[in-house]
C-alpha cells in the first residue's frame, strides 16, 4: 500500500515517497522536484496549475492565484487578509460563511478549492512518476496553523481525491527526515522560514526512533512574501519620489514588480548587489506622459536593513518557544534551518547569533518537509516503525457565562488529548445552555478563535449551581478539535455545532466531482501515440 508525503507550500509544493528503503522526492511532469503553488484561470475558462501557471503571472495577473495558503481558513475580517489584498493582483471577497475567498472569473473560489487544484496536480505527477494510482497521503501544515486552517487543509486534500492519513506539522516533518541520519539522542530546534509562514519547534530525538515535540511557536503570516513586500515598497517609494507615480497602482506593473523583487532577493543571497529593471513597455504611467522604465539598483545591505524587523520577529518567537519548553539556548544540541527563506545570509547569521552555535541548513530546504511527510506516510502504512509525540500550540477552552476564558487543554499539551470539565447552570430552573468553544491563549475569549458552540436544550430543571453539564474536548493527532456536552441529570448529549467557517461536506463532494471531471476531460483531450 503506497502513500505519499506532500508539502503543500505557500510558494512551492513537493511530494515524496518511501520506497526501496529510502525516501525519494517525486519529480513533477516537467522534471522538477517542486511544483509552484500557482493556479491560473484563462479567459476561456481553462485552468492550469504549477510551472505553466507561474509563467502567466505577468500576462494574467487578475486570475493567476499564488500564495493562497496565506488565506486558507481565514475570515475576511482578518487583518492579514487586508495585507494580502494590498500586495496581490487578484481580488479577495467575503464569502457567505465569512471566509476570505478569491474572485474568480465567474465565481468566488475558496482557498481550499485552489489548494486542492495544486494538490491534484502534485498527485497526478506522483502517479506518473510511480506508475500507479495514489489516493493516500500525509500533508504538512505550519505548526502554528489553528483548527480552522487545519480543517481547510483537510478539505483541500479531500477535494483533490486524497485520503489524508495525517496532517503533520512542517518542522516535525523536517526532523523526521533528518532523524534517519541521527547518531545520538539530542534536542533539536527546527527554524522553519518559508514563503508564507514561520515556525520554531523544539524536539527531543532519541536513538530508538522516537520524536518528542516539546513545544511549537510561530506566525502564520511571516515569510518570504513579507520580505518581497518590503523590497517592493522600497523600490516603489523611490520611484514615486523621482516620477510622482506609484508603480503599485497598476495591476500588471505591480505583478511584474513583485516577481522582479522576488528574483532580486534570491540573487542577493549569492551576490552583494543587483538591480530591478522593468523596461518601458511595461510601465505605462499616464496617458499624457511617455512610459518610464523602472531601474532600481539594490545591495544586500539594503535588503538586510529593510527586512531586519522581520528577522527580529522570528528571533522573538525563538525566545518564546524556548521559554515554553523551559530550556535555555545552551541546552539545544542542534539548530536546523528549513524553508527557502533560510538561504538568506542575514537570516542564518541572526539564528546563529541567537543560539550561539553553528546552524545546519537542511539539505534541499524546499524538499526536506515532503521527505519527512513521506517517512510518516510509510509509518502509517506499516512500512516503518516511527514514534511521534506532538503538541498543540494553542490552548483550547470555553467561554463562560461571565465571558471568561476557561482553559480545558493548555497550549503545548501533548496530542492526542481529551479533557472533560464540569460546568453548572447560572440561573434557577435553566432548561437550556449554550457553551462556546474557543482556541487561543488570551484571557479575553473574544480575542480567541471561535470553533463552535453547544446548544443543549432539555436540561433537567434545578437550582442554579446544582445542574451539572460535562463538556468534553478532544484534539486528535492532526491537531483538529471535536467536542460534546452532556447533561448529567437527563443524560442528554449535544455535539459541537461548528461555526460557519469552512466548506460543508456537500460542497467538498461537489468540488471533488468537478475536479475529477476536469481531470478526465483533460486526459481525453491529450493526444496518444
Amino acid at each position: 500500500m503506497t502513500a505519499i508525503g506532500i508539502d503543500l507550500g505557500t510558494t512551492n509544493s513537493c511530494a515524496a515517497v518511501w520506497r526501496g528503503g529510502r525516501v525519494d522526492v517525486l519529480k513533477d511532469a516537467e522534471g522538477y522536484p517542486v511544483t509552484p503553488s500557482v493556479v491560473s484561470v484563462r479567459e476561456n475558462g481553462e485552468t492550469i496549475v504549477g510551472r505553466r501557471a507561474a509563467r502567466e503571472l505577468e500576462i494574467n495577473p487578475l486570475h493567476c492565484y499564488r500564495a493562497v495558503k496565506r488565506l486558507i481558513g481565514r475570515r475576511f475580517t482578518d487583518p492579514q487578509v487586508k495585507l494580502t489584498q494590498e500586495t496581490s493582483a487578484f481580488e479577495i471577497q467575503p464569502a457567505e460563511n465569512g471566509e476570505a475567498w478569491i474572485q474568480g472569473r465567474d465565481q468566488l473560489l475558496s482557498p481550499s478549492h485552489i489548494s486542492a487544484m495544486v494538490l491534484a496536480r502534485v498527485k497526478a505527477s506522483a502517479e506518473l512518476a510511480l506508475g500507479k494510482k495514489i489516493d493516500k497521503a500525509v500533508i504538512t501544515v505550519p505548526a502554528f496553523f489553528n483548527d480552522a486552517q487545519r480543517k481547510a487543509t483537510l478539505a483541500a486534500g479531500e477535494i483533490a481525491g486524497l485520503r489524508v492519513l495525517r496532517i503533520i506539522n512542517e518542522p516535525t516533518a523536517a526532523a523526521m527526515a533528518l532523524e534517519l541520519d541521527r547518531e545520538s539522542p539530542q534536542i533539536v530546534a527546527v527554524y522553519d522560514l518559508g514563503g508564507g509562514t514561520f515556525d520554531l519547534s523544539i524536539l527531543r530525538v532519541d536513538a530508538e526512533g522516537e520524536i518528542d515535540v516539546l513545544c511549537s511557536n510561530g506566525d502564520t503570516f511571516l515569510g518570504g512574501e513579507d520580505f518581497d513586500r518590503a523590497l517592493v515598497d522600497h523600490v516603489a517609494e523611490a520611484f514615486i519620489a523621482e516620477h510622482g507615480v506609484d508603480p503599485r497602482g497598476d495591476v500588471l506593473a505591480r505583478a511584474r514588480l513583485k516577481l522582479a523583487a522576488e528574483e532580486a532577493k534570491c540573487e542577493l543571497s549569492e551576490a552583494e548587489q543587483t538591480r530591478i529593471l522593468l523596461p518601458k513597455p511595461f510601465m505605462v504611467i499616464g496617458v499624457e506622459r511617455e512610459p518610464v522604465a523602472l531601474d532600481a539598483p539594490l545591495t544586500r545591505a539594503t535588503l538586510e536593513q529593510l527586512t531586519a524587523p522581520l528577522i527580529a520577529r522570528t528571533i522573538e518567537i525563538c525566545a518564546l518557544a524556548l521559554e515554553d519548553a523551559g530550556l535555555s539556548v545552551g541546552e539545544i544540541d542542534r539548530v536546523v534551518l528549513v524553508g527557502g527563506q533560510t538561504r538568506m545570509p542575514a537570516v542564518q547569521a541572526a539564528v546563529k547569533s541567537f543560539f550561539g552555535r553553528a546552524t545546519m541548513l537542511a539539505p534541499d530546504p524546499d524538499q526536506i518537509v515532503a521527505r519527512g511527510a513521506a517517512v510518516m506516510a510509510a509509518a502509517l502504512t506499516g512500512q516503518l516503525a516511527v514514534e511521534l509525540s506532538d503538541v498543540t500550540p494553542f490552548a483550547l477552552g470555553v467561554q463562560s457565562a461571565r465571558d471568561e476564558m476557561i482553559n480545558l487543554i493548555p497550549a503545548q499539551h501533548k496530542i492526542p488529548a481529551r479533557k472533560t470539565v464540569a460546568f453548572t447552570t447560572v440561573v434557577p430552573d435553566q432548561d437550556a445552555v449554550t457553551v462556546r468553544l474557543r482556541q487561543g491563549g488570551s484571557e479575553d475569549p473574544r480575542d480567541n478563535l471561535a470553533l463552535g458552540r453547544f446548544d443543549l436544550d432539555g436540561v433537567r430543571p434545578g437550582r442554579d449551581g446544582r445542574v451539572i453539564i460535562d463538556v468534553t474536548a478532544d484534539i486528535d493527532a492532526d491537531g483538529v478539535m471535536t467536542a460534546s456536552a452532556r447533561d448529567r441529570g437527563s443524560g442528554r448529549v449535544q455535539n459541537l455545532t461548528v461555526e460557519t467557517m469552512g466548506l460543508s461536506p456537500r460542497a467538498i463532494e461537489r468540488l471533488a466531482k468537478q475536479l475529477r471531471t476536469r481531470a478526465r476531460e483533460a486526459a481525453e483531450e491529450t493526444p496518444r501515440l
